[in-house]
């Protein structure tokens, strides 16, 4: 089952060698990596653009347009039967595509998946605050992911991915997604689709004074809340149903 890597790159090209490694070493030769950059001026593109592999494909966009709007670009694009979100200064666990792709094949009727990852620190060695642990929380039996999120728990995060055709029946990037583009997609899928949680750490997340996790405003915080509370609202209001959220090993 082919894989769609999906990463929207802005002035990243000091991390970009691990995310790269991490692509071109997985197990599972079954990929192809779609990488927007989003106008960056440190030479971010450059570093993907000697990659001499026919699975890479690297899009320059003229003018910054963000995180969301790049990620849309690059589904547009997509031949892999699923898709996978990369953060450009993240890795990849060499198995991640394999691990995914056979629970996709194991189970047709989930729509997307999500794992958990390693917490690393600036040179990418799992420790910090959360001494390596990922932080994803798997699913509370009969709840949704906007039920977790106003219960504060951090869920749908690396490695989030979903099939192809369920992404492009909805539309996955709509609205003001400066900060939450991450947490509106979990919601809109689930909406859509059956999905599913692997407590596997297949991800490396960077955590450094400098990135967007480190450097969350209050405000931000605010923004994710007020987004789980619009659409537990919306979905009351329009009796929009959620499909269930399944642990699988």
């Amino acid at each position: 089952m082919k894989c769609t890597l999906i990463t929207a790159c802005y002035n990243d090209a000091e991390f970009l060698g691990d995310c790269i490694d991490g692509i071109l070493k997985q197990s599972s030769e079954d990929w192809e990596w779609i990488f927007v950059d989003d106008a960056s001026q440190d030479g971010s593109a450059e570093k993907v653009e000697v990659i001499k592999d026919e699975r890479v494909r690297v899009i320059r966009n003229k003018a910054n347009l963000g995180v969301a709007a790049s990620q849309k670009k690059a589904l547009e694009l997509a031949t892999g039967e699923f898709c996978g979100i990369i953060d450009s200064d993240d890795k990849l666990h060499t198995e991640a595509v394999r691990i995914v792709s056979k629970c996709y094949k194991r189970i047709p009727k989930i729509g997307w998946l999500y794992s958990n990852h390693f917490w690393c620190d600036k040179n990418l060695k799992p420790g910090g605050v959360h001494k390596g642990k990922g932080i994803s929380c798997p699913p509370m039996p009969g709840r949704s992911l906007v039920d977790m999120s106003l219960r504060r728990v951090h869920c749908f995060s690396h490695w989030r991915t979903f099939r192809t055709k369920v992404a492009r029946s909805v539309d996955l990037y709509s609205g003001d997604l400066r900060w939450t583009e991450d947490k509106l997609m979990g919601y809109i899928l689930e909406e859509n689709a059956p999905g599913a949680f692997l407590d596997h750490r297949l991800y490396y997340y960077r955590s450094y004074k400098g990135n967007m996790t480190s450097e969350i405003p209050r405000e931000m915080h605010k923004r994710w809340m007020n987004l789980a509370i619009e659409r537990k609202k919306k979905r009351k209001a329009q009796g929009v149903k959620t499909f269930p959220i399944m642990r699988i090993k």
